[in-house]
Formats: structure tokens, C-alpha cells, sequence
């Protein structure tokens, strides 16, 4: 107890300094502080970007963290110590190929830290074995690498880089009540009195933290539209899209030397599995993913209420019920080492804060908070890290020879970060919408037109190995969807759909499932 507590002093004297601020000083934010609300991946995130351009960094996490001076846990250790505010860290968490990019520019090195605490190299389009929407795609060697992991082995490597920043501080146990406001300048933030690591907490039943610029990334549970309602800034627009998805997952121990197996035959063998959904009506899909410590995590999911349940012998025969057993041979001699787990917090929303006709200065929110994607397409974490790039870049923007324009910066990053959600938002409401119970905002005519063309493209990379690896380039972020309207794609799909009316036509009682969409002639690239 001794020691936890003069750990907390070392940690957080120099936020103490002064007395604790009444509601006049408030008004004076001490210069060159940032606050940041969420010690997830997007608030983490986000410090790091802050660093470079504030003089102190104070990060709020509700939840107790580790501090710099304890041992560094082992991946035996962080798969199953994840934090009590991240319950689904027990599922598949996929960081994407750009996600990846800009974590290795932020903390040079990252990738290394990774493989040295045991992620497993993937290579996308050759190690992953994936069903599609038609069968199993082309497997081909391309430089679309990432090394895979768990979240809480990924958030804990994160976060030792950032704490070995000086000016970076972490401040644990500790609860938000609300905004501290001027005007309409945001000047800090309100924490309760009784936070566990508060140390001024006898003082005062509330204590007021002045920064320049506070940082909401506090995730889906973000209180932030009821604060700002209750400031006068009105109702945040919120639109939500949700098919009802929901999954369990599972983890396993892989049989002895698998991977040396998979090293010695890489074609006949693979890393991880990937059996997708099939809308309309085949709405389970399936991932094996590989983790650090030669561990597997399996997810299965079902669409539009077909959740997969709890219980044993439910659990396997929802795997069994995929689309090919591939997974279910894989687990068949697998160790399970963790309860299976459910989770239901799948619906895609998107807070639109860009929307608001008066909005607090010194303000900003990210990932999370601002919104969700339907986890099943693994977007989340790397579009917290794009929120945070665009963070830095809109502070940079707004930076002039008399200072930074506070009104510009908080004005601009809604505005920017509104444009980086644009495009995972379309391409997960987009897929989630063709399934006939989800709920939300129905599909306009360009968009019903977009996802008609994206299926036939889909179903394309069963035979067309450079079709393949464009959309798993998509998929990861590395290539913008402008892609799939390439003059070479765009004639295989119009000569496929040729080919389906006419057969069609020639044969209508064969019905559309039985007709082949890739004919030979079309030539399948290898």
C-alpha cells in the first residue's frame, strides 16, 4: 500500500503543484496542456500525437493501469489481464495493414516490439485461407504483412512506448464528471472527488484540471452528448445502423509446432481462417486468427439475430454450421484455454459532432466516442489511429506565426475527421444493410447500385488472383475503393454479368445460385 501510494506521488506531484483551482481560476487553463479522456488505443493514440505539440499530456483513465515501474507483463500474462473497460478484448481484434503504417510512424520500432513479445507474421493474401462470397479465393504471396495479436498485448506495448515520453503523465482511477467551460471556451475538465488516485480528493468534493485542449476518447460509452446538452449546445444528430450481428469467441492453445509446420509447407498450410457471411441468407461467418504465445482466437458471429450461444456443445456446433468445417477441423485438436464469451454491441453509429451549430472551442473528440463500426469488419482500431493522425495534422494546419487558432483548429478537425469516417462508415453500413433485418437508415439508389457492383466483384476473386489482393488492399485501408473501378476489373465485371443474363436466359430454370459468374473466358489472372 506504502509503496502503490508514493508511486502516485512521483507520478502526478507536478499536477499538484498549485492549489486546487476554483471556478475563477478555471477560467485560466495553465498554457500548453492537453488532456485526454480514455486510456484505450484511440486515447493513447492521440497522446502521442500531443506530445510533439503540447508540453504536458495528462491521459484520464477510469481504469486502473500499470505503472512504468512494474514488470512488464509476458504474453503468457496479457491475453487474459485485459482492463475491466474493454470487455471485448476477449474477441478477434485485427489492427489493418495501415493501422499498422502509422503505429510504426509514431513509435518507430513497433513492429519489432511486436514480433520480439511473439505476433505472429501474416501475410493476407497467402497465409489466410478465406471463403468469400463465391468459395475459397487464390492464396498469392503480396506485401500486404501485418503481425497479429491480441488488443490487450497491442493497448500494453502502446502504452509502455508512451509512458517512456517525459511529458506524457497518466493519471488512473480516475472518473469525469464533466466539462469545465468559459464562455464558449472548454478550460478543463471536472473529476469527482473520490477518484482513486486522486490525491487532492480531501480537499474539495470536486476538483477542477485546466488544459488548452481536452480530447474525448473515452469510446462508445462517451457522455459527451449529454455534457454538451447540458451546456446549451443542443442534441447531438446520431444516426445508427445495426444488423443485429453478435459473436462469441473462444481461445485456444495451437497443437505443438504448428507454426514450424505451417514455416516448412506454407501452401498446403495456413496462418489463419476466414469464412465469411453470405447475404442474404447465410448470415454466419467464422475467423481463426493467431496470437501471441502460439495461441488461437476463435470469433464466430450471426447476423440479423442468429447469435451464437454460450454453452459447449452450442458453441462447436455453431462452428460446425459454418460454411466449410475448416475451422472446426482446426479446434478439433486444439486445447481451449479460456471460457467461450459473448458479446452484442455491434451496431454501427456514427455521433455527428461536425453537425452542431455552435460547438465548444478547445474541444475534440476521436474514435470511438465519435463512432462505431460493426466490429465483424476489424476497422475500428485502425480508424482510431487515422482520428489520431488527423489530429496532429489539423492542429498543424491551424498553427500560424501568431499562435493557434483555437477556433480553427476545433472548427477544422470536425469537419476533417467527418471525411476520414466517411469511407469505412459507407463500407460497413454498406455490407450490413443487404441483410433484410437490419435496422437503420435504408440504402439510397447509388448505394444499392454500389453494393450490387461490389458483390459481383467479390465473387470475381474466386478466380482472379490480382482482384483478390486489390480488395484485401481495400480492406486494410492501403487502397482507396477507387480501385475496384480499374478499366481491367471493370470489364471482368460487366463480361461476368454478361454471362449470367445469358445464361439466365438460355437455362432460366436453373436459378441464379446454380449459374457460374466467372466463365473461363474471361481469363482468371494468376
Amino acid at each position: 500500500m506504502l509503496l502503490s501510494t508514493l508511486r502516485s506521488i512521483t507520478a502526478h506531484s507536478q499536477l499538484w503543484m498549485n492549489p486546487v483551482m476554483d471556478q475563477a481560476a478555471a477560467t485560466h487553463s495553465q498554457p500548453d496542456r492537453a488532456i485526454v479522456l480514455g486510456g484505450s488505443l484511440a486515447g493513447l493514440l492521440a497522446a502521442r500525437v500531443l506530445a510533439d505539440r503540447f508540453q504536458t499530456v495528462l491521459v484520464l483513465e477510469r481504469d486502473p493501469l500499470p505503472t512504468p515501474w512494474e514488470r512488464p507483463e509476458t504474453p503468457d500474462e496479457t491475453w487474459c489481464n485485459r482492463r475491466p473497460g474493454t470487455p471485448q478484448a476477449d474477441h478477434v481484434h485485427v489492427l489493418l495493414a495501415r493501422g499498422q503504417q502509422i503505429l510504426e510512424s509514431l513509435f518507430p520500432g513497433f513492429a519489432n516490439d511486436l514480433a520480439t513479445s511473439g505476433a505472429v507474421e501474416v501475410n493476407w493474401t497467402a497465409d489466410c485461407a478465406m471463403m468469400g462470397l463465391g468459395s475459397w479465393n487464390p492464396r498469392v504471396s503480396s506485401d500486404l504483412v501485418t503481425r497479429t495479436s491480441s488488443r490487450s498485448l497491442l493497448e500494453s506495448l502502446v502504452r509502455r512506448r508512451l509512458q517512456a515520453i517525459p511529458n506524457v503523465i497518466f493519471m488512473s482511477g480516475v472518473a469525469v464528471q464533466g466539462l469545465v467551460v468559459a464562455g464558449d471556451r472548454v478550460t478543463g475538465v471536472r473529476l469527482e472527488g473520490n477518484s482513486a488516485q486522486n490525491l487532492v480528493s480531501t480537499l474539495a468534493t470536486e476538483t477542477l484540471l485546466g488544459a488548452q485542449l481536452v480530447v474525448d476518447a473515452m469510446g462508445r460509452n462517451s457522455q459527451m452528448p449529454r455534457w454538451l446538452q447540458q451546456l446549451g449546445y443542443g442534441s447531438v444528430p446520431e444516426v445508427t445502423i445495426d444488423a443485429k450481428l453478435g459473436y462469441a469467441s473462444r481461445w485456444y492453445q495451437m497443437p505443438a509446432d504448428y507454426l514450424a509446420q505451417v514455416a516448412q509447407d506454407p501452401e498446403n498450410t495456413w496462418k489463419s481462417i476466414l469464412l465469411w457471411a453470405k447475404p442474404p441468407h447465410q448470415p454466419r461467418a467464422g475467423v481463426l486468427y493467431p496470437v501471441e504465445g502460439n495461441r488461437w482466437v476463435v470469433t464466430v458471429s450471426g447476423t440479423n439475430g442468429d447469435y451464437p450461444p454460450a454453452d459447449e456443445e452450442g458453441f462447436l456446433a455453431f462452428v460446425r454450421s459454418l460454411r466449410d468445417p475448416a475451422i472446426a477441423r482446426a479446434i478439433a485438436s486444439a486445447q481451449p484455454i479460456s471460457d467461450i464469451k459473448l458479446y452484442r454491441g455491434t451496431a454501427n453509429r456514427w455521433r455527428h459532432y461536425e453537425q452542431l451549430a455552435t460547438f465548444p472551442i478547445g474541444l475534440a473528440l476521436l474514435g470511438d466516442a465519435v463512432c462505431t463500426f460493426n466490429p465483424i469488419y476489424g476497422q475500428g482500431m485502425t480508424g482510431a489511429a487515422l482520428g489520431a493522425v488527423t489530429l496532429g495534422d489539423c492542429l498543424d494546419r491551424a498553427q500560424s506565426e501568431l499562435g493557434l487558432d483555437w477556433g480553427q483548429f476545433t472548427h477544422l478537425f470536425r469537419q476533417e475527421l467527418a471525411r476520414v469516417i466517411q469511407l469505412p462508415w459507407l463500407m460497413a453500413t454498406g455490407e450490413d444493410l443487404r441483410w433484410p433485418a437490419t435496422e437503420g437508415p435504408r440504402p439510397d439508389r447509388p448505394t444499392r447500385w454500389m453494393q450490387a457492383y461490389l458483390e459481383r466483384v467479390l465473387h470475381l476473386t474466386d478466380a482472379h488472383k490480382d482482384i483478390h489482393e486489390t480488395v484485401w488492399k481495400i480492406q486494410h485501408m492501403i487502397l482507396s475503393p477507387q480501385a475496384l473501378f480499374h478499366p481491367s476489373i471493370m470489364m471482368r465485371v460487366g463480361g461476368a454479368w454478361l454471362y449470367q443474363r445469358l445464361l439466365a436466359n438460355w437455362f432460366p430454370a436453373w436459378g441464379p445460385e446454380n449459374l457460374n459468374l466467372t466463365p473461363s473466358f474471361l481469363g482468371a489472372r494468376r
